[in-house]
């Protein structure tokens, strides 16, 4: 928690007018200030990118504001249960695939028109370096991001062509 908001100043300093979505409303609303008073606009969309049509309805409110989408990052995120592979259900794996893979997977698929009707854009995936090291008991979690890895590779070859980059970041442990 709190990488998203510490992305979205990082990119309102460097000139950025952001399109803010996350399931709590409250959070928008104080990462929206603070980009405004970095004097660049904020639009708060609360989105849940589980859901098609919050996906939809947030592309839509964007394109309304902003009339274009340059830059799409998929921060959202769920830890799962913290439950150790043996003893994993099926639901302990798809809780954060839902959110992690798919939900990203959604929101992207709803921003690739935008992006090739101009010809351009860049998708950044925030992944962990859970993908490289992971931890006891955090198999789910690290199943799902290490899915979002290997999908945003195979992204990036097919849509490279259309002018739109594709990459994930893997931040070490915070």
């Amino acid at each position: 928690p709190g990488m998203g908001r510490d992305v979205s100043l990082a990119l309102a300093r460097e000139g950025a007018d952001l399109v803010l979505a996350a399931r709590t409303a409250s959070k928008l609303g104080e990462v929206a200030a603070e980009v405004r008073a970095a004097g660049r606009r904020a639009l708060e969309v609360p989105t849940d990118i589980t859901r098609v049509e919050d996906c939809q309805r947030l592309v839509a409110r964007a394109m309304a504001e902003f009339g274009r989408i340059d830059v799409l990052v998929n921060n959202a995120f769920d830890m799962g249960s913290f439950v150790r592979i043996e003893d994993a259900t099926a639901e302990d794996f798809l809780r954060p695939l839902r959110v992690n893979l798919l939900g990203s997977l959604q929101l992207t698929r709803e921003v690739l028109p935008v992006m090739k009707a101009q010809g351009r854009g860049s998708i950044v995936m925030i992944s962990s370096m859970i993908v490289r090291d992971v931890l006891p008991s955090m198999g789910p979690y690290g199943a799902s991001k290490a899915a979002l890895l290997a999908a945003t590779q195979g992204l990036a070859r097919e849509i490279g062509p259309h002018g739109i980059r594709v990459n994930s970041v893997v931040p070490g442990y915070i």
